[in-house]
């Protein structure tokens, strides 16, 4: 929340976020002593966790190295993910965790013994929660497909469900002082409403751009609401 700048007086003009992630980095900041060097330790750990995480992620769905290496390299350096680096964006955060959730599907697909891992997925959603609400919802969208093809196809239905309540009911104990200010402030928050944006204009969209006489266009041109499309074609293969 602001009280001052935005135009938004006594606004807030963000998404709400969780003190636990607010009070790491500010002991990381203590820590280094200057914004300076905490914007370069942070880039570096934000890029090698989603670094990491997308390359085992991709792997996971037994692809080759090489292209396993490609992939993580379009990830690192296109969309959200570099966003922390350039403008301390949230969503960069949320970026380099969202491979962790795929791993976390990849179980429910493939792990015919244990297909609910509710350790990890009790980690997965806490960590989201208190970081990145937006992601947790991100986690949400293709976690529930990946469920309930574990339930259809798996024949310890009761051992799902009872691993799911587990993750569940952790989840939101562990993030009590995230759930409950979110919801005392949505209910009482009336005096300056949070502002509000148009998701649209923040989403990719497909751009045409010439490579004839600039082929570094294919790359330059992609941005995190942009997409050229010949890397587009370059996803597709």
């Amino acid at each position: 929340m602001t009280l001052y700048g935005f135009n938004q007086s006594g606004r807030v003009i963000n998404a709400f976020y969780g003190p636990a992630f607010a009070y790491l980095n500010g002991l990381l900041l203590l820590a280094v002593g200057t914004w300076y060097r905490y914007q370069i330790i942070t880039s570096f750990l934000v890029f090698a966790v989603g670094g990491v995480g997308m390359y085992r992620a991709v792997h996971r769905f037994k692809v080759r190295g090489s292209i396993a290496v490609l992939v993580t390299i379009i990830y690192m350096t296109i969309g959200w993910l570099p966003r922390w680096q350039s403008g301390s964006n949230f969503t960069g955060i949320g970026a380099a965790l969202m491979p962790y959730g795929i791993l976390v599907a990849c179980d429910m697909f493939y792990d015919k013994e244990k297909p609910i891992h509710w350790i990890k997925l009790t980690i997965l959603m806490t960590v989201a929660l208190e970081g990145h609400l937006l992601t947790a919802l991100m986690y949400m969208a293709f976690l529930v497909p990946a469920w309930l093809y574990a339930i259809i196809k798996r024949e310890n239905k009761r051992g799902i469900l009872l691993n799911t309540l587990k993750a569940v009911l952790l989840t939101i104990f562990l993030t009590v002082n995230t759930l409950l200010p979110l919801y005392w402030m949505s209910k009482t928050n009336n005096l300056a409403p949070t502002a509000t944006m148009r998701m649209l204009e923040n989403a990719v969209h497909l751009k045409h751009t010439t490579v004839a006489f600039h082929p570094f266009r294919i790359l330059t041109h992609n941005l995190r609401a942009s997409l050229t499309f010949w890397l587009a074609y370059a996803f597709i293969v």
